[in-house]
């Protein structure tokens, strides 16, 4: 009797308040709808690999496949051509059913424990609902913008100076616009690279939250996974009590979210990358009305080959996005900064030069299965993007660091009017970047334009710093003009 009179006290309590009645029917409605929304991918068909029988081509070993699976592979194995005619593939032996890991992930191993956020997710999992997921159920901010940091995914030293550069630019770019950074969420190459810049400022795990990290990584490669299978749970995750094991990778510990992308293959990377590309085309283009439209911009530190394809797609396809290249941080970089260098303006080289990239792709290259002329047309149709690449290169005179190139660029490259620019860097609180990038070079502007701007200023809270008085001074110098004329 006594807990059916607290039972029926606590729903009248939640029914006379609105808010907490909410936040109550949200709790019971997430986990089902993360199910719905969200799935992931298995293996259903063991298919041997031509000269590795006992390995299937999603990757795993038979013995890792479940009896149904290799049921399968025994009714059709009494037909070898048949077998052999048909290679393994993602769309015809993998199966979706509704995902068995999100939660929360408790870090290990540290000074301090720090917490993330995840889910195991199709790769081809719509981005409106990933957006929905993070924004409404993980309760993120709306970016103002989008970083995407791309780099070699093993572990590499850069010059101590452009290493500081970058990590001191990234961060700075991304607190004072409320950008958020995605990475492959990795604990190896580029991704250290980014968590440094969060313990090189100081950042205590309690305050890394207010700056999003979001990995993107493929749920097949991470190592010890099977400890992420739960529903709605804190899992307990020691990135380095891991032993080694080849070809699989730990989670960072210096990212607040994860979205682990499963197309069903194991030990392969791919399903992050497709995950990754069209969440941010997603943002980059908006919805139907273009109202949630979200700047990307793409920076990057060294790079495989992998990263190459990467940025080219960025380069040359719809929705096209601004790259910044790090010179003199290796490899891809180096490369496409070189290129960069040389390229005349009828977008050719000299013979000479051409020689010399070919011979230096043959060097950083040495293993990859594309020729040095495929690569070297790839690297030619990124230099020759002049209108979205940036080259930020290093010199003990340079006065603009990096986070600016990423700003600029952002500003330059995505065809926005003046008006549109302007909005943005109010909304980043960035009067630098509008002074260099708008004000500079008198360039005229409309006065309706400026009393808009003064209008966001208000409303974003910027009347006590310099933005108002570069937007007021610019007024009194059109004001004045148009008296003389």
């Amino acid at each position: 009797m006594r807990s059916g009179e607290a039972s029926r006290k606590n729903t009248t309590r939640l029914f006379e308040n609105p808010n907490l009645f909410a936040r109550a029917l949200s709790e019971k409605l997430t986990g089902p709808w993360i199910e719905h929304a969200f799935e992931k991918r298995e293996c259903i068909k063991f298919v041997g690999q031509p000269g590795s029988p006992d390995r299937c081509g999603c990757g795993r070993p038979m013995a890792s496949h479940s009896q149904l699976a290799l049921s399968r592979f025994s009714v059709f194995s009494q037909s070898v051509r048949v077998e052999e005619g048909m290679p393994w593939s993602i769309a015809t032996h993998t199966q979706s059913s509704p995902t068995d890991a999100f939660g929360t992930i408790v870090f290990q191993g540290g000074a301090h424990a720090h917490k993330a956020q995840y889910i195991r997710l199709g790769y081809d999992s719509d981005p409106a609902n990933v957006m929905y997921l993070m924004e409404k159920v993980w309760g993120l901010q709306p970016p103002k913008l989008v970083i995407t940091v791309h780099g070699g995914m093993a572990n590499f030293e850069v010059q101590e100076k452009l290493g500081r550069l970058f990590r001191d630019g990234l961060l700075k770019a991304a607190q004072t616009t409320g950008a958020w950074i995605i990475t492959g969420g990795f604990d190896s190459g580029v991704v250290k690279h980014v968590a440094q810049a969060l313990d090189d400022a100081g950042i205590s795990a309690r305050m890394r939250s207010k700056i999003v990290t979001i990995g993107i990584a493929p749920w097949g490669v991470i190592r010890r996974k099977e400890r992420l299978v739960a529903k709605d749970a804190q899992i307990q995750y020691d990135p380095h009590a891991f032993g080694s094991s080849s070809g699989l990778g730990v989670l960072n510990d210096h990212h607040s979210y994860f979205l682990l992308a499963d197309n069903g293959t194991n030990f392969r990377y791919g399903a992050d990358l497709h995950l990754r590309q069209n969440l941010e085309e997603f943002l980059a283009k908006g919805d139907e009305n273009g109202s949630r439209k979200v700047p990307v911009v793409c920076a990057v530190l060294e790079g495989g080959t992998s990263t190459l394809k990467a940025i080219h797609q960025y380069l040359t396809q719809e929705p096209k996005i601004p790259v910044i290249v790090c010179d003199g941080s290796g490899r891809a970089s180096d490369l496409i900064a070189f290129a960069s260098r040389y390229l005349d303006t009828d977008g050719t080289f000299p013979e000479e030069v051409r020689e010399q990239l070919l011979s230096l792709i043959s060097t950083v290259f040495p293993e990859t299965p594309k020729t040095p002329h495929h690569i070297l047309n790839t690297i030619v149709q990124c230099a020759r993007k002049t209108d979205l690449l940036t080259i930020f290169r290093y010199s003990e005179g340079r006065t603009e660091d990096v986070d600016h190139a990423i700003l600029t660029a952002v500003l330059k490259r995505q065809n926005l009017t003046l008006p549109e620019q302007l909005s943005l860097t109010l909304s980043w609180n960035r009067v630098d970047v509008a002074r260099s990038c708008l004000f500079a070079g008198g360039r005229h502007w409309p006065i309706h334009a400026l009393h808009s701007a003064m209008y966001d200023a208000l409303r974003l809270n910027r009347v006590s710093n310099t933005f108002m008085v570069v937007l007021l001074s610019i007024s009194i110098e059109i004001i004045d003009f148009n008296c003389v004329q």
